[in-house]
């Protein structure tokens, strides 16, 4: 299901803000920094390291997103590009950030996108599904919700984000791809992950 830039803003958005904020948070960025969001979308993430001084690029494979995050962010540095294969160079960045991009791709993508985000970047930030929630009813209703949107995106992108959770996760792609947690905190009554790499 291709999402149209606007009804992301309006619909996803609220929904996902606070786990944005909590990526900014366990990553705190820095003025001058420059950060690198693999899976882009809006640029609605890109924003907030914006406005926290730093100097910000982006990767989408969707043009309509990239073109949505240039109105958003003009200036920033935006590319239609694949997430396996990033144009920029080693050690380009002081962080790359990817925010629900893992879960919607097979497991060779994942593994391989991890892999270059580290390859251009000094730090590496997460923020995916995890595999468990809080085991609240508010967490089971959450896993509930999460799971009939992604149902709703089609069938080859359920059965990633099902392979995703049964598999492990963000921990079990950054060991494929050579990598450690060093730092994580869960949201949304404990469903997503939010993880430090390196």
């Amino acid at each position: 299901m291709a999402v149209v830039p606007r009804l992301y803003d309006t619909l996803l958005e609220p929904l996902v803000r606070g786990f944005r904020e909590a990526g900014v948070r366990l990553a705190a960025p820095q003025p001058g920094e420059r950060v690198l969001d693999v899976g882009c979308g809006t640029g609605t993430h890109l924003a907030l390291y914006a406005a926290a001084g730093c100097e910000v690029a982006g990767v989408d494979h969707n043009p309509d997103m990239v073109v949505r995050a240039a109105q958003r962010l003009p200036g920033a540095d935006l590319h239609e590009a694949d997430a396996r294969d990033l144009p920029f160079a080693d050690g380009a960045f002081d962080l790359a950030v990817a925010m629900h991009v893992l879960h919607e791709m097979d497991p060779a993508g994942r593994a391989a996108v991890v892999a270059e985000m580290a390859r251009v970047a000094a730090r590496v930030l997460v923020i995916d599904h995890h595999p468990t929630h809080d085991g609240t009813l508010r967490g089971r209703a959450v896993r509930g919700f999460t799971s009939a949107v992604e149902r709703l995106a089609g069938g080859e992108h359920y059965r990633n984000y099902r392979q995703f959770l049964r598999t492990g996760a963000v921990g079990t792609v950054a060991a494929v791809a050579g990598l450690e947690v060093l730092a994580v905190t869960r949201e949304g009554s404990g469903t997503v992950a939010v993880t430090i790499l390196g």
